[in-house]
């Protein structure tokens, strides 16, 4: 975190304290590493001017004033004082400090910097570190004030380098910059129309039930005689709620700050990680064959991402455990596509990406149909197919239907190079016709020749006999009705579009039996009933 000196506005004296606050209540504070404050400096000076329109209780020197504010959440909060800097007084150190964590940072474990200064630092750390480093830091900021502080009113010369400067100079580094959207998450909205509000706003820190001396405190730190301005407190809310890589809350409110404040987390209990997809953009496009790299940020607030999984809908594309996250999905056909990222964590907590859509257009490859499939019986009553494999498909889908019905039905989607597939739902008796179709990326491409094969009865089958089933009514809206059957009779009953068994059972007791196939679809069904080694059938009609 970085916070200037006040000249002009003293609201770091109480954003400063009120920010830390936020991080202590959320059991993040292990995760602080930088606390720089007094930094409204210019190119080649570390001198903070004074500003003389304070409150009577705040005049004087504002960078004093910072530095009651900082002790006092070290005092007070148990923060480590070794992670604080004035930049007046240590300017050399912060500089090294900062350098060393944007040196440090990962893809694994990035480095957040809320910018709740001028940007004079900054620009002086990211010049300082390692360039290859940047892409795993993220630099949030709310205020046009900060961001054009060096350059706005003649403050600074000409040298000195405003928020402009610092993207341009550092373009690998992830900016979060005043703006209104409430989708992009490049965009944060300037946080005084939620937190700079009417003093009595924040009573509830002195006159709440739930407020503790700390609290006292901190209300005791507002400069101002007409409000009560925290406001940069709110980029820490956003960051801890979610942030750019998770959809944090970009308006939070007194009410939000309160909450968390008066009902800090506690125990150990494991944070989900965050996770978004960087690369590709939304929407963007590709033409086919498409070789698309997709690249998340994940990130886990109390331990370590141990993969990140990347999916096209519901169907896994691939994995990756080291950071940088990425996976290159190649030969992606012309479609439109829905990508996610899901991170993991050591505790096994999942979080899932916000959805990034692609298009991608044009025919991939050219995929000649099958000529040669062939089907033969094997095991009676299964059924082999065989057939030559062709370029470019990702897969195969296997279609089925009786000889009898107009509309193949898919049985079964196998995998890329397999070139046979035995089917084991057939019924002896019933002639089927077969199809398969390559597919690509889950869509079918190209068919088939369409072979018939029609299934004899098999040798350890019931012998068909010309004795007549009776069962009504036929048609029936589901419920059937058998007159006559008898003890220890078997009966089925099958689908002939998808020659699977819907119903079976084994009679208990001669007389009358009933058979419920309401919950079917409607169709043609056969009846089975075997009785000593016999086959007894009747065709029904479900409407």
């Amino acid at each position: 975190m970085t916070f200037d000196g006040n000249v002009e506005d003293d609201d770091d004296i109480i954003a400063l304290p009120v920010s830390l606050a936020i991080v202590d209540a959320a059991n993040l504070k292990s995760k602080l590493v930088l606390v720089e404050y007094n930094n409204n400096v210019c190119g080649g000076a570390n001198t903070v001017q004074e500003d003389n329109n304070d409150a009577s209780a705040f005049a004087g020197n504002d960078a004093a004033h910072m530095r009651a504010s900082a002790q006092g959440m070290i005092d007070r909060y148990g923060f480590s004082s070794a992670i604080f800097f004035d930049y007046t007084l240590k300017a050399a150190a912060s500089q090294t400090a900062f350098v060393s964590e944007i040196n440090k940072s990962t893809a694994a474990d990035p480095l957040f910097i809320i910018a709740a200064g001028p940007m004079e630092t900054l620009w002086r750390a990211l010049n300082a570190s390692d360039k290859t480093k940047h892409k795993n830091v993220f630099v949030i900021s709310h205020s046009k004030w900060n961001q054009n502080y060096a350059t706005s009113r003649g403050r600074c010369a000409a040298s000195s380098r405003d928020w402009a400067k610092v993207k341009n100079d550092f373009p690998d580094a992830y900016y979060v910059e005043s703006g209104e959207s409430n989708t992009n998450p490049k965009e944060l909205p300037d946080q005084n129309a939620g937190l700079s509000t009417a003093i009595n706003q924040w009573d509830w820190m002195k006159n709440d039930p739930k407020a503790t001396a700390n609290t006292k405190w901190l209300n005791t730190r507002n400069p101002f005689n007409g409000k009560f301005d925290p406001s940069d407190a709110g980029m820490v809310y956003y960051l801890i709620t979610g942030g750019p890589l998770d959809g944090g809350k970009k308006r939070p409110s007194v009410t939000d700050v309160k909450n968390l404040i008066l009902n800090p987390i506690t125990g150990g209990g494991n944070q989900a990680p965050t996770v978004s997809i960087f690369a590709p953009a939304n929407n963007a496009s590709f033409a086919a064959p498409a070789s698309i790299t997709i690249t998340a940020n994940a990130a886990d607030q109390d331990g370590t991402v141990s993969k990140v999984e990347f999916f096209n809908g519901s169907t896994l594309l691939g994995s990756d455990a080291t950071a940088p996250y990425s996976f290159t999905w190649t030969g992606v056909g012309a479609g439109n596509y829905t990508l996610t990222a899901k991170a993991t964590d050591n505790s096994n907590a999942v979080k899932t990406s916000a959805a990034v859509s692609v298009t991608v257009t044009g025919v991939a490859v050219d995929i000649l149909d099958i000529t040669d499939l062939e089907v033969v019986t094997t095991v009676c009553p299964q059924v082999k197919l065989t057939w030559s494999d062709v370029n470019g498909e990702t897969g195969y889908r296997i279609r089925r239907k009786l000889s009898t019905d107009a509309v193949y039905t898919n049985i079964a989607d196998i995998a890329a190079n397999v070139t046979t597939y035995t089917d084991t739902t057939t019924q002896a008796g019933n002639t089927y016709v077969y199809m398969v179709r390559s597919l690509q990326n889950g869509v079918a491409v190209a068919v088939s020749n369409t072979p018939e094969i029609s299934i004899e009865a098999c040798a350890t089958d019931p012998v068909p006999v010309d004795t007549f089933l009776k069962a009504f009514p036929n048609p029936t809206t589901g419920i059937l009705t058998l007159p006559e059957v008898l003890a220890n009779d078997q009966i089925k009953v099958i689908s002939q579009l998808s020659g699977l068994t819907v119903l079976s059972k084994t009679i208990q007791q001669s007389g009358s039996t009933i058979l419920d196939i309401s919950s079917q679809p409607a169709g043609n069904y056969t009846i089975q009933l075997v009785r000593n080694n016999q086959l007894l059938s009747r065709q029904i009609v479900k409407l």
